[in-house]
């Protein structure tokens, strides 16, 4: 997947989301969440906390009652207030991903290399 950072009319940084590069097996599952920055742990960077994105609380995201389409979580990213979306990985499926950090250029945007 991949984000895009903007900034918004009131100065804050938005990722745009890139729905058409999600592969369309992960697409069609309904194992979508939204989240936001903890940034009050005291981890040296944030960490993504999952919500509902119809409650808006904090969610357990192995529970499917926790989880949403993938057109129903953008429409709530959409609406404001999360930042990001997160897809959930089942251990018994055949769905992988790879969680590859700091491997952009800040300013280009350009991908690393090696990743």
């Amino acid at each position: 997947m991949t984000y895009e950072t903007v900034t918004t009319d009131a100065g804050s940084r938005r990722l745009v989301l890139s729905v058409e590069q999600i592969p369309e097996d992960m697409r069609r599952t309904d194992r979508w969440v939204v989240w936001r920055f903890d940034r009050e742990s005291d981890k040296t960077s944030p960490s993504k906390v999952p919500h509902n994105y119809q409650t808006g609380r904090k969610c357990n995201p192995h529970l499917r009652e926790h989880r949403g389409s993938l057109p129903d979580v953008v429409a709530a990213y959409d609406a404001g207030g999360w930042d990001g979306i997160g897809f959930v990985f089942n251990e018994d499926d055949d769905i992988v991903g790879l969680d590859l950090d700091d491997v952009r250029d800040p300013i280009s945007g350009q991908l690393d290399f090696d990743a």
